[in-house]
């Protein structure tokens, strides 16, 4: 008779600790992330869409706020050029909403075209399992033209006021 109720007891036991394992796997949420694009500083919010070579690109990406409280969040960008370079960017921050990517390497690997970043987060609980995790894209074109033609023209503008101005002050002195 002991040996039949340890027996139940025991499956039991099997039981729940598989429900109570399958309940935290099951539980750890996917949800997209909703607000990343590129911005062009660390800590700016400003979206931009289009860079030039001489400037440094970021990722902007929003966490949703599902029970952050002091849990680890890691984020990963794969950032991909034109010619299908792929670019790996991995953080790990604590109690944070926002994250910002960079590629540390940016100016020896930059180029001119259309840069797709897909990127994703998860959240860790204290023991290392994911709470809640998610995934976005974004993109973002680098030119390579140099000023603007309204910078040329007021560069050239400005030269010939100068320009003009030397001479006419010789004429004036001679």
């Amino acid at each position: 008779m002991f040996k039949k109720r340890l027996k139940i007891f025991i499956v039991l036991g099997v039981f729940l600790f598989s429900i109570t394992v399958l309940t935290n796997i099951i539980s750890a949420k996917t949800i997209p992330i909703q607000t990343m694009y590129m911005v062009d500083a660390g800590g700016s919010t400003a979206q931009i869409d289009t860079f030039h070579l001489s400037d440094t690109p970021w990722l902007y990406i929003q966490i949703p706020k599902n029970n952050i409280r002091r849990n680890d969040v890691q984020s990963m960008s794969s950032w991909n050029d034109s010619s299908g370079n792929v670019y790996k960017v991995n953080e790990t921050d604590t109690g944070v909403l926002e994250v910002w990517h960079y590629i540390a390497n940016w100016n020896s690997i930059k180029k001119a075209g259309l840069w797709t970043v897909d990127s994703g987060y998860a959240i860790l609980d204290k023991r290392g399992r994911i709470k809640d995790s998610g995934s976005g894209s974004a993109s973002f074109i680098v030119l390579q033209h140099g000023p603007e033609p309204v910078s040329s023209i007021l560069i050239v503008t400005g030269g010939c006021v100068f320009v003009f101005r030397q001479i006419w002050k010789k004429r004036r002195n001679a």
